[in-house]
């Protein structure tokens, strides 16, 4: 399963990374990703259409309990921002792997499985 971060949608929405990357695939989202994309003031119509559709095709995961334990656990042990550490949270919560482009921002989150679609291997 995959959890998005919100750079991921935002590259996809601008074509930067091909939006069919997640075709058959279980893709889940945080609330915040939905927040921090929808709420990104430099999207186009064009964006903003196309991020709709993602999040009405895709499982939004809500905040729960264990989120805002691991959340509070994350922001104790590391130097990250709320919204970063609740993604993380998420994904950890849900045993998935987080798709992101800022790996730095995360890597030093124990237990959290990291791919970033825009680097050569």
């Amino acid at each position: 399963m995959i959890c998005v971060d919100t750079n991921i949608l935002i590259y996809a929405s601008k074509g930067l990374i091909d939006p069919e990357i997640f075709r058959g695939k279980k893709v889940i989202y945080s609330s915040v990703v939905k927040i921090e994309a929808l709420g990104y003031k430099n999207n186009t119509q064009q964006e903003v259409s196309y991020l709709k559709v993602f999040f009405d095709e895709y499982e939004h995961y809500y905040i729960s309990d264990e989120i805002v334990q691991k959340t509070i656990e994350i922001r104790i042990n590391n130097k990250l921002k709320l919204p970063d550490a609740i993604i993380a949270a998420s994904a950890i919560a849900n045993d998935c792997v987080l798709w992101t482009v800022n790996e730095t921002d995360f890597q030093q989150i124990p237990k959290l499985k990291l791919y970033n679609p825009l680097k050569k291997t």
